[in-house]
């Protein structure tokens, strides 16, 4: 499955399971709505590869491996925001780890690899972005303000 920002590199693992791979579909495709609000966030247009996901089969959420090139995120195709409909399914999961994709890179490039994020503790740097996005997605009606003050 492939989308204009995102590759599964192993979906025919779960080939079989056609109501999880609707869902997951249906998911990549919110992001993907999204994503232009993402790079304005991020003062640019997203300028490289598509990011790798690499599925499993749990309900746990997803990792970006900040050291692989190119982007790789694991995730869990039962994963609960999979699951939901959109905008609720905007909580975590890849919208996350697509946030993690824009800032690493400025993250590996520092010596500590703390400047930014604080290290691992929290994510500082992340939610200050998504928190972001968020605003942006409000100030463009595409989601409500209730939903808004739950994220």
């Amino acid at each position: 499955m492939e989308t204009t920002h995102y590759l599964i590199t192993n979906l025919q693992k779960f080939s079989e399971d056609t109501e999880a791979v609707e869902k997951l579909k249906k998911y990549l495709d919110d992001i993907e709505v999204v994503f232009p609000t993402i790079e304005e966030v991020f003062g640019q247009a997203w300028n490289d590869d598509q990011i790798k996901i690499e599925l499993n089969n749990s309900t746990g959420g997803a990792a970006y491996d900040s050291t692989c090139n190119p982007h790789i995120v694991k995730m869990g195709i039962y994963n609960r925001n999979i699951q939901k409909k959109y905008p609720e399914n905007l909580w975590g999961c890849l919208f996350h780890e697509t946030h993690h994709a824009f800032f690493n890179p400025i993250i590996n490039n520092k010596i500590d690899k703390k400047i930014f994020n604080g290290g691992c503790e929290g994510e500082p740097f992340n939610y200050a972005f998504m928190a972001t996005t968020y605003l942006k997605l409000k100030e463009k009606n595409k989601i409500d303000t209730q939903l808004y003050n739950f994220f």
